[in-house]
């Protein structure tokens, strides 16, 4: 069956597969989210991070059902520095929230261009104070106004991701469903005291942003901050596993408040995306070419090596083609 050009004006180069099609754009310009790889099935052209995407969330959330019911565990609130200073009980442990505070607070006064960003800087700046407030007294009933705002940002990530490297329609679509479920995590594990769903709610979207940054192009400029997002949360998860070991190890502080104040970084490293970050510039059929002569195709790109021949392969078409006798240089 013949597949309809998009409206973008790529066209397939001829690598191919049963279920499976590569298009490159034509001399004119084209958006970088034209080089997003594309599939058939059954004559219905689907986007190759369009259906990772999904088949990734299908995967995740039926493997919930193979796991037991995760039950919180209560040492959790025993937090190794439990000093109370100036009258605050943990007073280490609620005053390393105030970074929060202060990150959302200048997320929510310059960046209001949409709701995503609106949803993750408010999520943020509720986190400082629902974090404080938990940690005033800890216990499961104030530790689910420590999460709430947790999964607000949690949900905002996921459509920002999704908004940037699928569609942004996507996003917004995406952003309501992703806070209710973020919610009903919450109140799942009140009702039934299971966290499943809670922790696939916190750790989804790192699944989903790493498919999305390997299998579509970037939107905007600024790609590593979200790494660097990324890797700071990373040690926030440990330092909070860590609590007792740092505390032991003779610092001033406990393990938790390094969490709260590297996870506060991680957060500050995506309001400097948001304030540096460009569109990406459009290529052109020849550019891409270029760069694939050079190696320097994407490296989001699953058939890097077919692209490369591919495009090559087409570049020398073009050469012979500019020296046929009777055809103008518009013709090739």
């Amino acid at each position: 069956m013949q597949r309809e050009s998009p409206s973008c004006g790529c066209r397939p180069v001829g690598i191919t597969g049963p279920f499976w099609a590569v298009s490159l754009p034509d001399r004119s310009l084209a958006p970088s989210s034209c080089y997003i790889l594309e599939m058939t099935l059954g004559g219905v052209r689907i986007k190759l991070p369009i259906l990772a995407f999904s088949g990734l969330t299908a995967i995740s959330l039926a493997g919930l059902l193979l796991l037991p019911p995760i039950p919180q565990d209560q040492s959790y609130h025993q937090f190794a520095d439990q000093r109370t200073i100036f009258g605050i009980p943990n007073f280490w442990n609620v005053v390393s929230n105030l970074p929060f505070l202060a990150v959302g607070a200048a997320g929510l006064w310059r960046f209001r261009q949409d709701a995503a960003t609106v949803v993750f800087f408010l999520g943020v700046f509720l986190t400082g104070l629902g974090s404080s407030y938990y940690h005033l007294n800890p216990h499961d009933g104030t530790l689910f106004w420590d999460r709430l705002p947790m999964t607000l940002s949690f949900a905002a990530i996921l459509a920002l991701v999704v908004g940037e490297r699928i569609t942004a329609r996507a996003g917004v679509i995406l952003l309501w469903p992703a806070l209710a479920v973020g919610v009903f995590s919450l109140l799942l594990w009140r009702w039934t005291g299971d966290l499943r769903l809670y922790f696939w709610v916190q750790f989804f979207p790192g699944l989903a942003v790493l498919s999305l940054f390997v299998l579509a192009p970037a939107k905007y400029t600024g790609t590593h901050y979200w790494v660097l997002a990324g890797a700071l949360y990373a040690v926030a998860k440990v330092l909070e596993f860590t609590d007792r070991a740092v505390y032991s190890a003779g610092t001033l502080l406990s393990g938790h408040p390094f969490k709260h104040l590297v996870a506060a970084a991680a957060c500050f490293a995506m309001l400097w995306y948001f304030r540096t970050r460009q569109p990406t510039p459009p290529r052109t059929a020849g550019t891409f070419i270029s760069a694939a002569q050079s190696g320097g195709v994407p490296e989001y790109c699953p058939w890097r090596d077919r692209v490369m021949n591919a495009a090559a392969e087409e570049a020398k078409d073009q050469s012979k083609s500019a020296f046929m006798p009777g055809r103008s240089q518009s013709q090739t």
